[in-house]
């Protein structure tokens, strides 16, 4: 992300010879990487640029991109929830089935912040049958993470680690290791009660990757952790936890994989064959949904 911002930033100084439709999409790009790196004030400059240049282009689908990432920082607030649904419209009019798509999962963050529980549901299954039918396996696997969060707050940890391990399988696939890391996160999280030292492992090898990504960690994501993290120190003890944690840390990230996908109970060993564990799991799968 690091290198990303710095290429970007780099290329936006030649101002004078960048056509204006490239400004605009590295303007935005930057400010992507600009949130992800937790750099709001940044992210909102780069990305209100960019969405200037798009106004001046009367690019309907540039706008809609824009919005939906200016929407990005502020899930559950009003404000992000109209930019949000202004994105969406612009979509549904360009028949954007991608970038409709890609808004549902923003916007169901906001009617789940909001408190409307079905109505995020609805607009995650939406999501998840668009990205199925693109063949979009990065959307595809974002849908699911947001299901599994939703099945979680439901009090259905079975469901929701469904979600988040078949949302892992395709983020191992794209060797996307923010996301990967997501994952880790949340399979922990729906751990943390019944199985902790598996849970703080998970954790641990969470943070090795945010580390080696640069991925800073939103304000609300930090508290989930935190709390969940705190519920196993609470139920396995400080020395328990430090060790679980190093254990989670040393792992190859094939290893915190394969232990991530397997159906382990809480005193089993670290796995180590991330193929057959990934194997194990979509066959799993498969025969759920067959």
């Amino acid at each position: 992300l690091s290198e990303g911002r710095r290429w970007l930033e780099r290329a936006l100084t030649m101002s004078d010879s960048l056509p204006i439709e490239l400004r605009a999409k590295a303007l935005f790009e930057a400010g992507a990487l600009a949130h992800q790196q937790g750099d709001p004030e940044r992210h909102r400059v780069l990305q209100e640029a960019s969405l200037t240049l798009y106004q001046h282009l009367e690019d309907p689908s540039g706008i809609a991109a824009v919005l939906n990432g200016l929407g990005n920082p502020e899930p559950g607030s009003a404000r992000g929830r109209e930019l949000h649904e202004e994105s969406l419209r612009l979509y549904r009019e360009q028949g954007d089935l991608h970038g409709i798509a890609k808004v549902l999962l923003n916007l169901g963050a906001d009617v789940k912040a909001q408190g409307d529980d079905e109505q995020a549901q609805t607009l995650w299954e939406e999501s998840l049958q668009l990205s199925r039918q693109l063949g979009d396996v990065t959307l595809i696997g974002y849908a699911l993470i947001h299901l599994g969060y939703h099945a979680s707050t439901q009090k259905d940890p079975a469901r929701a680690a469904a979600y988040f391990k078949e949302s892992l399988a395709l983020f191992y696939q794209l060797k996307d290791r923010h996301l990967i890391a997501s994952c880790f996160s949340e399979l922990a999280a729906v751990s943390a009660q019944e199985q902790p030292v598996r849970a703080v492992r998970l954790y641990g090898a969470a943070r090795t990757l945010y580390h080696t990504t640069g991925v800073i960690l939103s304000s609300k994501e930090q508290a989930d952790d935190e709390r969940n993290q705190s519920i196993a120190r609470a139920l396995i003890g400080d020395a328990a936890f430090a060790a679980a944690w190093a254990e989670g840390q040393a792992m190859t990230l094939d290893q915190a994989i394969a232990y991530a996908l397997e159906n382990t109970g809480e005193t089993d060993g670290v796995v180590l064959d991330a193929k057959g564990a990934m194997q194990d799991h979509m066959s799993r799968l498969e025969n759920e949904q067959s």
